[in-house]
């Protein structure tokens, strides 16, 4: 009867340890790791984990349900970079090396683009004010006007900001795009100005629908800003510019 007694009581121990106790499941020989779900334990020590590789394209034709799926990984084979799915879209995995950085366009950068294929250039004025700024000075007369972006391949714009001021019924436009090699564009952010105000305003981007990832392999990268100017609101002074471009900044991670 004693003997009965320890049987069942030991056989009640390990049904209860069966319960409570953590369970791992092990690939390659075997450890005591009692938090880890999955433990992969090489038994040379001599391999390691490949997550799935899938293309830039395929990466991003892949649209997971979120928020149920983020912290879904794979590896980019073209991007040479890890990427895991939060809120809706890919975002790259970034080691030490991958502090944010910025890069500056000054109104001293910008160039005119002429219409009617004309070549004047003398319709973009750059006020060497206390707060420099640059404007379109006559309606008519060119009132785009263009600067190059140059960032590190394989860059990723995080955000764009623009640093403005319109105290016109007009709306001043920035449009961020890139251009392949052959000739066609595509627009990465585009901005309208509202209202009228004579403070100095900005606004910022961080959302580039996909296009955020420098390609200067394929792609050269500018900035278009397009002033609009009335009949007999000529500029010959800081005072009588009623849109103000003041400069543009970019963060990125190399």
């Amino acid at each position: 009867m004693k003997t009965l007694l320890t049987i069942m009581v030991a056989i009640f121990s390990l049904a209860v340890a069966a319960q409570t106790e953590k369970k791992s499941v092990v690939i390659g020989s075997m450890t005591s790791k009692p938090n880890a779900i999955l433990i992969v334990n090489p038994q040379n020590s001599d391999q390691g984990v490949l997550l799935p590789q899938l293309s830039t394209g395929q990466r991003m034709s892949l649209k997971p349900s979120s928020p149920t799926e983020d912290g879904l990984i794979v590896f980019d084979t073209n991007q040479k970079s890890y990427f895991y799915w939060s809120d809706g879209k890919w975002v790259r995995l970034y080691g030490d090396n991958g502090k944010e950085s910025y890069y500056s366009i000054d109104p001293v950068n910008f160039l005119e683009l002429k219409p009617n294929n004309e070549i004047r250039h003398n319709n973009l004025v750059v006020f060497e004010t206390d707060n420099t700024f640059v404007t379109a000075s006559r309606n008519g007369l060119g009132e785009k006007f263009i600067a190059p972006v140059n960032l590190p391949h394989r860059a990723d714009i995080i955000e764009f900001t623009v640093y403005y001021m319109d105290n016109d019924d007009d709306n001043l436009k920035v449009i961020l795009v890139r251009k392949d090699h052959s000739g066609n564009t595509e627009q990465i952010v585009s901005w309208e100005s509202s209202g009228a105000s004579a403070v100095v305003q900005n606004q910022s981007f961080n959302n580039f629908s996909g296009l955020g990832e420098v390609d200067l392999e394929n792609y050269t990268y500018r900035v278009l800003v397009e002033f609009d100017i009335d009949d007999g609101d000529d500029v010959y002074e800081p005072s009588e510019a009623r849109q103000r471009l003041y400069g543009i900044r970019l963060k990125y991670r190399p």
